[in-house]
Order: C-alpha cells, then sequence, then structure tokens
C-alpha cells in the first residue's frame, strides 16, 4: 500500500514539474521528486540505487540546475570601448546596453579584461553574448553576436533609432575570432 503512495504521489510530482513555469520551484519539486524515486528504490529492495539516487538526483543535478539558470539572466558584452581609450564612447555604449538590459530584464556584465577578445575554442571562460568593436574611422560600431540568439534579434530592433551602430549577426561569435 505505502508503494502505491509513493507511485502516485511521484506521478502527480513529476506531471507538476513539466507544467510549471517557475524555474526554481521546478528544480526544488524535482529534488522531492528524486527523494520519493529514492524512498521507491529502498522498498523494492535496491538500497544502492537509492543511495545513488539521493547523492546525484537529489544533490548534484538540482546544483547543476540552480547555477545554469543564475547565468542565464546575465548579458556578457566584450569589446574595445571598454578599454579605456573613451571614456565619451564607454559612457554612450553603456546608456544603450543599460537601457537594452532594463527593457529586456537583464543584469548586464561586461567584462573590461582584453584577454576574452583574444580566446578561442573550448579555452573560453565565457561565453560572451555581444562583442563590440569601434570602426577604424571611430563614426560608429559594430554590436556582432549570434544569429541563433533572440536577444541580438532584439538588440538589433532596438538600435534602428541609432545610426551609427551596426548589427552583425554570425553564425557563431567563435568565428569572428577564428575559433574554428
Amino acid at each position: 500500500m505505502i508503494k502505491i503512495f509513493f507511485h502516485v504521489l511521484s506521478m502527480i510530482i513529476a506531471i507538476y514539474i513539466i507544467n510549471t513555469k517557475d524555474y526554481l520551484n521546478a528544480i526544488i519539486t524535482y529534488t522531492v521528486f528524486s527523494l520519493f524515486s529514492a524512498v521507491i528504490y529502498f522498498l523494492n529492495y535496491g538500497p544502492d540505487v537509492a543511495i545513488a539516487e539521493i547523492a546525484i538526483s537529489s544533490a548534484i543535478v538540482p546544483l547543476i540546475f540552480i547555477i545554469a539558470i543564475s547565468k542565464q539572466n546575465e548579458f556578457i558584452v566584450i569589446g574595445d570601448v571598454f578599454m579605456g581609450v573613451s571614456t565619451e564612447k564607454e559612457e554612450y555604449i553603456l546608456k544603450i546596453l543599460n537601457e537594452f538590459t532594463k527593457i529586456n530584464n537583464l543584469k548586464l556584465k561586461i567584462e573590461k579584461d582584453s584577454k576574452y577578445l583574444y580566446m578561442s575554442g573550448v579555452f573560453r571562460e565565457v561565453n560572451v553574448d555581444l562583442s563590440i568593436e569601434t570602426l577604424k574611422n571611430d563614426k560608429g560600431y559594430y554590436f556582432i553576436g549570434k544569429e541563433s540568439s533572440d536577444l541580438m534579434l532584439k538588440m538589433e530592433k532596438f538600435v534602428e533609432k541609432h545610426k551609427d551602430v551596426n548589427v552583425i549577426l554570425m553564425p557563431d561569435i567563435s568565428m569572428l575570432r577564428g575559433d574554428n
């Protein structure tokens, strides 16, 4: 009877996890689901599987989910305009980026360290959303990002009012730096 109770409860929780829109709530509920699964394994004489379920699905996997979700609201930007050459240019670009991130409910994160401009391949430490390049004649900027990014499609529409900003959508931003 207790086995059936845990099976039914697990199915209800699984349906709830699938239908919820709140990620944090889904992660917490997933942890509870994993604990109930561990109880089911234990009741079916699989204590070793139950211990593995508790260790992996109730502890490690939710931690990975929480880390992934925490990174989801960041808009990471690199560019030569942030190298301290001209504060006027930097302020202009920051004004655009702050307005864009505010509208899209994102946290702006600017990587000012020049090493991010020249990273390549699997050795990249940061997943960059936008790379900003100043035109050689100082008459404008290229905003370069991934064409698969919904944010970059929004950025393309957002900067239409700025005649000195051109958006370039690349298949992968790493192609710009020769990562392939």
